[in-house]
C-alpha cells in the first residue's frame, strides 16, 4: 500500500466534537495569524493573552488510530506555546527565534474533548540561544513535558 492508496477525506467530513464557543474557558480566544499557516490545520487552538497560556480542545481530527491525541499534535501545541512565550519575553524589534531542538515526553493520554493547556517557562535567554520548557496539562493531569531550544537570527 502506498500513500496514494489511502482514502481521501473531504473537508466537509471534519466535524467538530465540541461546541467551539460554549466549551472554551473565559479569557481564551481562537489563535489566528495574519497569513494562513500550518496551525490552521490544527483548528482548535486558543490563547489567553493575560495568562500567557496556549490551549487546545482535542477533537476527532487530532486523534491517532488508538483514539488518543496524536503525539505530533501535542508536540505542535508545545512548540507553538514555547515560541509564543519566548516572543512575549523578547524586546520589541528582536528577531523571532526558530526551534533548534524540541524533545517531548508523553505522560498520559488526552482523549477527544479534553482541554489541554500549555504552561511554559523560559529557562534561559542568551545572545542567540534560548532554553524553554512546557507542561501540557489537562486539569491536574500531566499529559506531556517538553523542552525546547530556540535560536534567533543574527542581528
Amino acid at each position: 500500500m502506498t500513500i496514494a492508496d489511502l482514502p481521501v477525506r473531504e473537508e466537509s467530513q471534519h466535524v467538530s466534537t465540541v461546541d467551539a464557543v460554549a466549551d472554551v474557558p473565559p479569557g481564551f480566544v481562537r489563535l489566528t495569524r495574519e497569513q494562513p499557516n500550518f496551525l490552521d490545520l490544527c483548528q482548535t487552538i486558543y490563547y489567553n493573552e493575560q495568562l500567557g497560556i496556549l490551549a487546545a480542545r482535542v477533537e476527532a481530527i487530532h486523534l491517532n488510530p488508538g483514539g488518543i491525541a496524536h503525539g505530533g499534535f501535542l508536540a505542535t501545541l508545545a512548540d507553538t506555546a514555547l515560541g509564543i512565550a519566548l516572543k512575549r519575553e523578547q524586546a520589541a524589534g528582536v528577531p523571532a527565534g526558530v526551534t533548534a531542538h524540541l524533545s517531548v515526553d508523553y505522560c498520559a493520554p488526552a482523549r477527544a474533548g479534553a482541554w489541554v493547556e500549555a504552561h511554559t517557562v523560559i529557562e534561559r535567554m542568551g545572545g542567540r540561544l534560548s532554553h524553554t520548557s512546557c507542561r501540557l496539562m489537562q486539569g491536574d493531569t500531566l499529559i506531556a513535558m517538553a523542552r525546547g531550544m530556540f535560536i534567533s537570527a543574527r542581528p
